[in-house]
């Protein structure tokens, strides 16, 4: 089995778990189904939401705009 440590994209997102789970090579961690969904804060948020796991309210800020409006709020 095998354990790695890989940090950001590649390592995070679920492509290197999906590549090892292709050819067949055993790790230690999180699967491709979870590191992808984690490793974006809005669809992870979206996920735990549809389990019924209450989370705090958020707001995406995509750009400049958002930051004014929110502040103006």
């Amino acid at each position: 089995a095998g354990h790695f440590g890989a940090d950001a994209n590649g390592g995070e997102d679920g492509t290197l778990q999906a590549l090892l789970s292709v050819v067949d090579v055993p790790f230690v961690g999180s699967g491709q189904h979870a590191s992808s969904i984690a490793i974006d804060k809005q669809v992870c948020k979206a996920f735990v939401a549809t389990q019924g796991i209450q989370k705090p309210q958020s707001e995406l800020i995509a750009d400049l705009d958002h930051i004014e409006n929110a502040a103006k709020q």
